[in-house]
């Protein structure tokens, strides 16, 4: 699997979890009775192609009277800035817009982090006028497979890339303000331990060295915020997930890294405020 976004860079177990994580989330919602607001891509979402100016416009030296001219290797890479003149025409983001990469291998990659004028590779993803998604939804949202598959398999049939008619076909649900931000909180811990995590050769699996740091970085923090006796009893059932993890790197058995992540989020949906995502999304609180 290539990188899925410019923010995590060549980490593919990151990648694969926080998918089937989001993945089980989306289920959970689409087939949810509860307060999910259901619909296309383009109901909840617009996209904003980039510009290419001539390449005699380009310095490569910051200066007054130029914007930062952003190609889908910047947003992983500082190495080679290239600078435009300021213009209308640009296209332009910041910091905390969340933009695709809109063909050929980076189709589909997400990126984010970066302010500038961006070119034709890349298409801002913009929420619309009263709709109610937080843009760190957003961020996971695109890491769905249902996603993901759509846009690439539209980029294989279409040399330009993905549209806004092609974006109109695929269909997601949207929960609560306050399930997104639920959501949010439980896969951002996950990101920032698994990333770490993720840095261990491979032996670590065999010496436990992973699977004790899932449960010390992982499993205990978010019982600090959920139900720590509940938590303390789930331990056992977290043990024998995390075995399977291991196994998945060495002859013993099957199971998938990701998918034991995605069994961990159904724990902390469980123990966190907001059990039910599943059963009519009704928050715990």
């Amino acid at each position: 699997m290539a990188d899925l976004t410019s923010t995590f860079k060549n980490q593919p177990l990151r990648d694969r979890a926080i998918q089937a994580c989001i993945d089980y989330i989306e289920t959970a919602v689409e087939t949810s009775t509860g307060e999910a607001t259901r619909g296309k891509f383009t109901d909840f979402f617009d996209i904003q192609g980039g510009t290419q100016p001539p390449k005699s416009f380009f310095i490569y030296e910051e200066k007054p009277g130029y914007v930062r001219f952003l190609q889908i290797r910047d947003f992983s890479s500082d190495a080679t800035p290239t600078f435009i003149p300021i213009a209308k025409s640009n296209k332009t983001c910041t910091n905390e817009d969340i933009l695709l990469g809109r063909y050929g291998a980076s189709v589909g990659k997400i990126l984010t982090g970066k302010s500038g004028a961006y070119n034709v590779a890349c298409a801002k993803v913009v929420i619309e006028p009263n709709v109610t998604v937080s843009k760190d939804y957003l961020f996971y949202l695109l890491h769905s497979s249902k996603f993901q598959n759509a846009i690439r398999s539209i980029s294989r049939s279409a040399q330009g890339g993905f549209n806004k008619t092609d974006l109109s076909r695929i269909k997601v649900s949207i929960p609560s303000l306050e399930q997104q931000k639920s959501v949010v909180e439980v896969l951002r811990h996950i990101d920032t331990h698994l990333t770490t995590a993720a840095r261990l050769e491979l032996d670590a699996f065999r010496k436990d060295a992973f699977s004790n740091l899932l449960v010390d970085s992982i499993i205990k923090p978010l019982s600090i915020i959920g139900d720590v006796e509940a938590a303390n009893a789930e331990l056992d059932i977290q043990q024998a997930h995390l075995t399977q993890l291991r196994q998945a790197q060495g002859k013993e058995g099957n199971a998938k890294p990701e998918h034991c992540l995605a069994r961990m989020w159904k724990w902390s949906k469980d123990h966190l405020p907001f059990q039910g995502i599943g059963s009519g999304l009704r928050s715990g609180k």
